[in-house]
């Protein structure tokens, strides 16, 4: 007689061994070399998007408030007086739904373009995909620095507002991080991924409350735009830290489960497949 399956423990054991992967991977990456590189990387970021460059990394400023304007001149006579401090309320949509489509697109594709480093040496793979994460989260906390100015300007910055930003920065990082590394998987064994993410990602600035307000939606699309988007409690709760008035405590915690839940799915698929992603690319 067949001895019948035992899924529970079989779980157990993929679970230890993800825990003990990830504990090594974790003390490779903070030790003194790896960290080294990882400053490198993030440096030779810098050096190849202001290469040749007058303007610098003003450039990368000059995207997101390009479209603010589009966005307010469009929308302000339809949304802009019913919502409070308009410019800051598009502003943090637009510098959200940016960073996340950026960073996350660019991630899709990373083993494959960085296949000779990773192949050839024993640099931990989670560093190259981390040194992007960080270079455009840089450019990403510049963005909230000039949103809480401009909450300064019209009154609404508290520092209760300023501490409440503090976890839901890291949270929205882990969210693109955790997206970031499922996708490169995918990608390693699906091309199409990268068409279909891209596309996916065209459609965020629409099926985001970024020139729009969740109350001015039909109760469906409500329920969809919040519970089916992850970038919308992050939103919500941002705006309410910026803009107030601050969101319920419920709105903190999905938005935090949210991340860290992505995070850990993303990291453990990569772990994982990610032999066999690299054999793939």
């Amino acid at each position: 007689m067949s001895t019948p399956p035992q899924p529970i423990a079989a779980r157990r054991i993929d679970l230890t061994w993800l825990a003990g992967r990830a504990a090594a991977r974790a003390r490779t990456f903070l030790g003194e070399p790896n960290r080294a590189l990882f400053a490198e990387l993030v440096r030779a970021a810098f050096k190849n998007t202001d290469h040749n460059s007058i303007a610098g990394a003003l450039w990368s400023l000059l995207a997101p408030f390009a479209m603010l304007s589009a966005l307010y001149l469009v929308f302000r006579e339809r949304f802009g007086e019913e919502l409070h401090a308009y410019p800051l309320f598009l502003l943090l949509g637009i510098a959200l739904v940016s960073y996340f489509a950026t960073v996350t697109r660019l991630l899709i594709a990373i083993l494959f373009a960085n296949r000779a480093l990773l192949l050839n040496t024993t640099v931990p793979r989670e560093t190259v995909i981390l040194s992007q994460v960080a270079f455009h989260g840089y450019k990403f906390l510049v963005e909230m620095v000039l949103c809480a100015l401009l909450a300064v300007y019209y009154g609404t910055l508290t520092w209760h507002g300023v501490l409440a930003m503090v976890p839901l920065v890291l949270g929205f990082l882990a969210l693109v991080t955790g997206v970031g590394m499922l996708g490169a998987v995918l990608f390693s064994f699906a091309r199409d991924v990268e068409h279909i993410w891209t596309l996916v990602t065209h459609l965020l600035m629409f099926v985001t409350p970024v020139f729009y307000g969740l109350e001015s939606l039909s109760a469906p699309a409500r329920f969809i735009i919040y519970w089916l988007n992850p970038l919308t409690p992050f939103l919500v709760a941002l705006r309410g830290a910026l803009i107030g008035p601050p969101a319920g405590p419920g709105v903190y915690v999905h938005a935090m489960l949210i991340g860290a839940a992505v995070l850990l799915v993303g990291y453990a698929a990569f772990l994982t497949a990610e032999s066999a992603a690299m054999e793939r690319t």
